[in-house]
């Protein structure tokens, strides 16, 4: 989606886009190098207006198993299940409920940092399928 502001500038907001934070469990096996994770967060992205609070905000659950490798390196897959996405448009354009989609996660990392990419797309009776696919930085601690 791209907004338009009354300066000229314009912004583009892309489905998967944002900032996400979230909280979960682990569970580490005890005789193989393997980690299972699940995961609850909240994704958002809004617009730099000032006059208009256009965003995008979705539920994120996720259940990653994560394959330990030498030297503090790991790579991890799983399903990703994104739900309550909605655009609120604030007036300006239409407010878009999507459903609950479901997708897939991969990442690679060492120690605490890591890449992922998810790989989901929504889908409203507005706007058919939109694809949410996206690159994401990690930040991992555990507690």
């Amino acid at each position: 989606m791209k907004v338009f502001y009354t300066n000229g500038d314009t912004q583009t907001i892309r489905a998967g886009q944002g900032f996400s934070l979230a909280l979960g469990a682990h569970y580490q096996l005890a005789a193989l190098p393997l980690d299972f994770a699940a995961t609850v967060g909240y994704k958002y992205v809004t617009t730099a207006a000032s006059n208009a609070n256009i965003n995008i905000g979705r539920v994120v659950i996720k259940a990653t198993g994560t394959c330990e490798l030498p030297q503090k390196f790991w790579v991890a897959a799983g399903p990703v299940w994104h739900v309550g996405t909605r655009l609120n448009g604030d007036g300006f354009v239409p407010n878009i409920d999507f459903g609950d989609s479901l997708g897939g996660t991969v990442g690679v990392g060492w120690r605490w940092f890591g890449i992922s990419y998810t790989n989901i797309h929504y889908s409203s009776p507005l706007t058919g399928v939109v694809n949410g696919s996206n690159v994401g930085v990690n930040v991992i601690l555990k507690l």
